[in-house]
């Protein structure tokens, strides 16, 4: 049985996207890493991103690739639309609502649509397909995707160590069978 986004509150908790692979897509902060400075400068830069991004979008401009799915991503989540403009008016300001951080979970639905998109790895599709024939719509499977990627990030931040892909597949063919149990 599949729910509609409405009654899905939760399923909105999900916490960057990884870096730009195209070095001159990203400015690099001055500050050290970890730090409160280093911390604003990434938030600021995220959000002017964001900001950006979704200027495009009310303007109608085209957007491909990576912007493009980002985009598509910020329709998605009709709720949040207001603080998309909020963005590019302050962009160093936190973002929260009803406990969720919007920009958060818009960068980590990004990444799996960038897994999907670039077909990398090929599990996130298979899963992604199994959870939407065990009846999720696609955005819920996306959202359960995403939570896996977003363990697996909060691990390699709080490990200090390098990304996982074989546990990483590994959880993600676990949400097949955690599904499948459940119906």
């Amino acid at each position: 049985m599949t729910k509609k986004r409405s009654e899905r509150k939760d399923a909105h908790r999900l916490p960057p996207a990884r870096p730009p692979r195209n070095a001159s897509q990203a400015q690099v902060p001055s500050s050290p890493a970890g730090g409160p400075d280093f911390q604003r400068e990434m938030r600021e830069l995220s959000h002017k991103r964001l900001g950006l991004i979704w200027t495009s979008v009310k303007l109608g401009l085209p957007l491909e690739g990576e912007a493009g799915r980002t985009a598509q991503v910020m329709r998605e989540h009709p709720e949040w639309h207001d603080l998309w403009d909020q963005l590019v008016e302050s962009p160093g300001r936190e973002v929260e609502r009803d406990g969720v951080n919007p920009v958060v979970h818009i960068m980590f639905h990004g990444v799996v649509e960038n897994q999907l998109a670039e077909d990398d790895p090929k599990e996130t599709r298979l899963v992604l397909d199994a959870l939407m024939q065990q009846g999720l719509d696609r955005h819920e499977a996306i959202h359960r995707i995403a939570s896996v990627v977003t363990g697996e990030f909060f691990n390699v931040m709080t490990t200090n160590r390098p990304f996982d892909e074989t546990a990483y597949v590994t959880e993600l063919l676990d949400l097949i069978e955690s599904d499948a149990a459940r119906m």
